[in-house]
């Protein structure tokens, strides 16, 4: 059974919710940065208190929905039947007599979202006004770089624009029987 759970403050939706979006965290970056964001200060992004929903399958977190108007409502993935978790989510927004400009979120919910919300409503259509592409960085390369005091192994760097600023250490904190803290 799907149920939509509102939050009257952003931290209520990052205590409910923030791990199932830090699950998927290039593809929630959207909803997690305003999350936080917003529970700092509500209003930083307007007059209006914004609209923070759970979508929740049988009281597990199966998506996240949030919205600061007069601006797109947001979707996170949903880990359910994304058209059942989507037709309960569009019933929930017209029992509080929502507006909503549009949708962003991951292409089959944003689509779904859409067709849903123009079903049966006169004059309204759904299109398309950007695609984009979600990237994640899964790996970092380890380059080793010499002191800076080192010109000459340091030249090229500053040949191709990079200003040397200083040097940087990684320390690992270990106990004294070798496990590490992290």
């Amino acid at each position: 059974m799907i149920e939509i759970q509102s939050h009257n403050h952003a931290s209520e939706l990052i205590s409910l919710s923030g791990a199932y979006l830090e699950q998927n965290e290039s593809e929630n970056n959207l909803p997690i940065g305003l999350a936080y964001r917003l529970a700092e200060d509500p209003y930083y992004y307007g007059s209006e208190l914004p609209l923070l929903l759970s979508i929740l399958e049988h009281g597990r977190v199966v998506g996240v929905s949030l919205m600061t108007p007069p601006k797109r409502i947001i979707l996170s993935r949903i880990n359910a039947n994304i058209q059942t978790a989507i037709v309960h989510l569009v019933d929930h927004l017209r029992e509080i007599d929502i507006q909503i400009p549009g949708v962003v979120g991951p292409e089959t919910e944003a689509q779904v979202f859409s067709e849903c919300w123009v079903e049966g409503m006169l004059d309204v259509s759904a299109s398309i006004d950007k695609r984009m592409r979600v990237f994640e960085a899964r790996g970092v390369t380890n380059l080793p770089l010499s002191p800076l005091a080192n010109p000459t192994s340091n030249s090229i760097y500053i040949k191709i624009g990079y200003v040397p600023i200083g040097d940087a250490l990684v320390f690992d904190f270990v106990f004294s029987d070798g496990h590490n803290t992290a």
